[in-house]
Parts: C-alpha cells; sequence; structure tokens
C-alpha cells in the first residue's frame, strides 16, 4: 500500500518506509539483482529497487505470480509521489 507519507509492505514481515527516506527508485535489473537470477531470465518482470538515505536498498517484487509483477504500475505510482 502507498500512503502520502510512506510505502506499507504487510508479508512475512511488515515494512514501513518513509517516502522522505527514499533517495533514488528504479525499476529494471542490475548489477546486484540480474536478469540471470530470475526464473524468466526478466522476460516478463523486472524488480524494484529502492534506495535510502543511509545508503541501503531494498529490492521488491509486488504481487509476484511466478510470472509478473505489478513493479511497473507501483513505480509510476512512486514517481508521481516523489516527482
Amino acid at each position: 500500500m502507498i500512503t502520502d507519507d510512506a510505502i506499507i509492505i504487510d508479508g512475512d514481515r511488515e515494512l514501513l518506509i518513509a517516502l522522505f527516506e527514499i533517495t533514488q527508485i528504479y525499476h529494471g535489473f542490475d548489477e546486484v539483482f540480474t536478469a540471470a537470477s530470475a526464473k524468466n531470465f526478466g522476460l516478463s518482470w523486472q524488480p524494484l529497487r529502492i534506495t535510502f538515505s543511509n545508503g541501503s536498498s531494498v529490492y521488491l517484487l509486488i504481487d509476484y505470480n511466478y510470472l509478473t509483477t505489478a513493479n511497473a504500475h507501483f513505480f509510476s505510482l512512486l514517481q508521481q509521489l516523489l516527482g
């Protein structure tokens, strides 16, 4: 879920990401999360990386169903909020 102030992820563990802590968002593969690490080599989805002001990053797979994700849509929403 995205609010005006944060991203709230509810899964095995709850994660709260304050939007003011985000310094970069990136939709795609990189040297850490490579296309080779995905089962379909990234043909139908790409990870979403969020980097924080302290330099740490988290990779998200939103609504992953073993074939696709909602990462592109989530990335677009984040761009609008962080704009």
